[in-house]
């Protein structure tokens, strides 16, 4: 079932949601932002970049698990260039041991990793005002530590749940 809610994580992430002519609905939470697509699937997201435009740092979806509806499948674009022999990592706070995010795809702008969230993580998140997301530009050098907001996650992710 992780294959299946996998393969739904690209279908809707390597398509180009939310783009502009698929996006039926965009609601906003704070720093999260669901947007629905015609077909009336749902995922909550979050960019952190710089100040400049197109400068993503990371982009962190969720998305329903296609076994579980109370558990979701994180994913999260990183720019092209990451180090790929190193996983995308993921800590719920600062000083915890960081879990992996499994490298999936590229394209031309970003490179797309994912996990599973289970119920009781996914609760535990709803809790926390941050994750940090620790991304190795070039192979060799030091992680950049990317702190994410999770205001607005909670009532984000029971848009997503309650979702076509």
């Amino acid at each position: 079932m992780i294959r299946f809610a996998a393969a739904f994580a690209l279908g809707l992430l390597i398509s180009p949601l939310p783009a502009a002519a698929q996006v039926v609905e965009a609601t906003r939470h704070l720093d999260w932002q669901v947007v629905q697509d015609v077909a009336g699937r749902c995922v909550a997201s979050t960019s952190v970049g710089l100040r400049s435009d197109d400068s993503g740092l990371v982009t962190v979806t969720m998305l329903r698990d296609a076994a579980d509806p109370t558990a979701a499948v994180m994913t999260a674009r990183a720019p092209l260039g990451a180090a790929l022999d190193h996983p995308l990592a993921v800590t719920w706070s600062s000083g915890q041991v960081a879990v992996g995010l499994d490298w999936q795809s590229c394209d031309d702008k970003t490179c797309l990793a994912m996990m599973p969230v289970p119920a009781v993580e996914m609760d535990r998140l709803k809790r926390r005002q941050r994750v940090y997301f620790a991304v190795r530009p070039l192979p060799g050098v030091t992680p950049l530590i990317v702190p994410v907001s999770l205001m607005g996650l909670t009532r984000a992710w029971n848009d997503v749940q309650a979702c076509g």
